[in-house]
């Protein structure tokens, strides 16, 4: 998927899922069903159908409650994709609550992987908004190899806030992609914790 192969990589997920299911692993269910979400985010990106962005939000609603179940420190994926489907969805007061609750659970769990997702996330949602912002958080957060790295959060994310920085002056832009690089992922979380309504 971060390379961009989704054939290759919807091939092996079924393949996957259905051998997490037979032997009844639930962590390896839970990571499935956000890579679910994740194709049927991929598929909603280019139809921009409301049945896909729903089928996102269950898979990551099935990945966040077999998180829960096993009291899994991995559980802030699942929010952090729940939000997302939500803020597609048009259910914005919702999706920020959810992308909270991912910030909040990685870093109770000091897990920088899901910290970088949910600000990429987060950035996305902002666009629209918050639009300087957004474009900062998205510096900060591709300035972490796995999201920078990866043709899935590109894909994904980038459009919306590309879109953003087109709507600023250049030097606005600019100045905050240098602050989201020189920034701090921790203190970014603490930072939109803090003043997230």
């Amino acid at each position: 998927m971060n390379l961009g192969n989704y054939g290759q990589a919807r091939e092996l997920l079924a393949a996957s899922m259905a051998f997490y299911q037979e032997s009844g692993d639930v962590r390896g269910m839970a990571y499935q069903y956000v890579d679910q979400a994740h194709f049927a985010l991929l598929g909603a990106r280019d139809s921009d159908s409301r049945a896909d962005y729903e089928a996102a939000y269950r898979c990551a609603e099935q990945s966040l409650i077999a998180f829960r179940e096993l009291g899994d420190l991995d559980e802030g994926l699942a929010w952090a994709a729940l939000g997302y489907a939500a803020h597609c969805l048009g259910r914005h007061a919702e999706a920020r609550r959810h992308l909270r609750e991912a910030l909040r659970s990685a870093r109770g769990a000091r897990a920088l992987q899901t910290t970088v997702v949910a600000l990429a996330r987060l950035a996305a949602i902002l666009a629209d908004t918050e639009p300087e912002r957004a474009v900062e958080l998205y510096a900060l957060a591709t300035s972490h190899p796995y999201v920078g790295n990866s043709r899935l959060w590109e894909d994904l994310l980038e459009p919306r806030v590309a879109a953003a920085a087109a709507r600023l002056p250049a030097p606005v832009v600019e100045a905050a992609q240098a602050r989201g690089r020189e920034g701090d992922w921790v203190a970014a979380t603490e930072d939109w914790l803090r003043s997230a309504p």
